[in-house]
């Protein structure tokens, strides 16, 4: 329930540094700035990689300093050098839309997107690394930092005019500052479970604490006993040279379902950051500023199924065996939650889009509505993606987000023009609930599947 608190605590403080941007600059402004912000929310997506998810899967098991410590810095580094190219496509496809205006080619503005981009990126890495630790209290700070630092620096928007300039450096300023102080300390931490620090015995799994005891008894025999028997050169070498191809062999499994991570990734978030450009190449500026401010307030509805099964995918991750037991406790805290959001959401749903003023379209309400109901399905697609990749099934949970992920966007992009800010939202919950669908259909062939090879077993 950290995770949950940590995007609760976010989204709130969001809407209020939406609601100062909303108050001090024109809707048609605040338009271009959320289409800026949202693409490059989709370049620190494209750029972490399915680095995150490895980085989850990986730590879950991982014990030794030195190797948590190398896979870190190796994630890292891959992560920050994808994430200065994908900033360049960021601002190419800006500069087409703005119509490459003089104020967005400039080398200032770019070297404030790349960071940016790059800071962000690197975030995702660390709450993920974070997760795998279970220290939920770390990406709770972290995220609190972030999104009070940049509602304190959007709050110069009341003596600047260029809203671009100070909402972009203050998203900037925000992540790179918390990026910087956070991730430093966490590479630089030392998480070991030879050396023993209570932090890290609290954060493994009882069977691998079992393991590592049991082996450090058995290497202090004496001599001549099973625990300490003589090793010889030739075997010493033999080991060396079977070791070394085991991590050659493991590498490229390794590397498979990393790219199966990223794919995954990317289809299953990036339509939150591509429908508002698709909104405002369609409908115009104005339009896809309350899309973005509508879908923003929604996000909180999408917070419990998303943090339940990210810490779904890490609990299993560290015991898989305890799968239906969290899978019935994630639907008890689900059912409630989301059935009180939908009713709020009826009842004080227009009195909330009132916050945002003339950034908010007459169509807002009623988009805030769908996408309420859309959090129903989304919720059973999270966790069925969730147990998916645990149980080391990710290309079936890639191509769900592909087909729901594309699905959106495709539909958006005829819709938008009739509808407005509402095809959109259409789109969305029309892939949700295909989503849905399908999980139950996979669900019912893999039931179906089970029988019959139990009945041939007993037969």
């Amino acid at each position: 329930m950290v995770l949950a608190a940590t995007t609760l605590s976010n989204a709130a403080l969001g809407y209020g540094f939406w609601v100062v941007v909303t108050a001090t600059a024109p809707a048609a402004q605040v338009g271009e700035t959320t289409t800026v912000v949202s693409l490059m929310a989709a370049a620190a997506l494209v750029a972490d990689g399915g680095a995150s998810t490895t980085a989850v899967q990986y730590m879950a098991t991982a014990t030794r300093q030195g190797e948590r410590a190398r896979f870190q810095r190796h994630l890292c580094s891959i992560v920050a050098a994808a994430a200065v190219l994908t900033s360049g496509g960021g601002l190419t496809i800006i500069g087409w839309m703005a119509g490459w205006r003089a104020d967005l080619r400039t080398i200032v503005f770019a070297a404030v997107v790349t960071a940016a981009v790059t800071a962000l990126a690197l975030g995702r890495l660390a709450d993920s690394m974070a997760t795998a630790d279970r220290n939920g209290g770390l990406v709770l700070r972290r995220n609190l930092w972030f999104a009070t630092v940049k509602l304190i620096l959007v709050g110069t928007l009341l003596i600047h005019e260029n809203v671009m300039a100070v909402i972009v450096g203050s998203w900037a300023f925000a992540s790179v500052s918390t990026t910087t102080v956070f991730l430093s300390r966490q590479l630089g931490g030392k998480r070991t479970i030879e050396g023993a620090s209570s932090e890290v015995a609290d954060s493994l799994p009882v069977s691998v604490l079992v393991r590592r005891t049991h082996h450090r008894r058995a290497s202090r025999g004496q001599p001549g006993s099973p625990g300490h028997s003589a090793v010889r050169p030739t075997q010493l070498r033999k080991r060396k040279s079977s070791n070394s191809q085991s991590a050659r062999v493991t590498s490229l499994p390794t590397l498979r379902a990393s790219l199966v991570h990223h794919l995954g990734n990317i289809a299953g978030e990036l339509p939150m950051y591509l429908l508002p450009v698709v909104v405002q190449q369609r409908s115009g500026a104005t339009e896809a500023g309350a899309y973005f401010i509508t879908s923003m307030v929604a996000v909180s509805f999408f917070t419990v199924s998303s943090s339940l099964s990210t810490s779904l995918f890490a609990e299993l991750s560290h015991d898989p065996g305890r799968q239906s037991e969290l899978i019935r406790r994630s639907t008890r805290v689900l059912a409630p939650t989301l059935t009180m959001v939908i009713v709020a959401v009826a009842v004080i749903g227009d009195n909330v889009l009132e916050f945002f003023g003339t950034a908010i379209t007459d169509d807002a309400p009623l988009l805030l509505l769908i996408l309420a109901f859309s959090a129903i399905p989304d919720a059973v697609t999270n966790l069925a993606v969730a147990r998916w990749r645990a149980m080391g099934d990710g290309s079936r949970s890639a191509i769900l987000s592909v087909f729901m992920g594309g699905g959106a966007v495709v539909l958006a992009w005829y819709l938008v023009p009739a509808l407005g800010i509402l095809g959109a939202g259409c789109a969305w919950l029309a892939a949700q609930l295909g989503g849905a669908v399908a999980v139950a259909v996979v669900q019912l062939r893999d039931r179906s599947a089970d029988r019959d090879r139990h009945s041939r077993c007993s037969e």
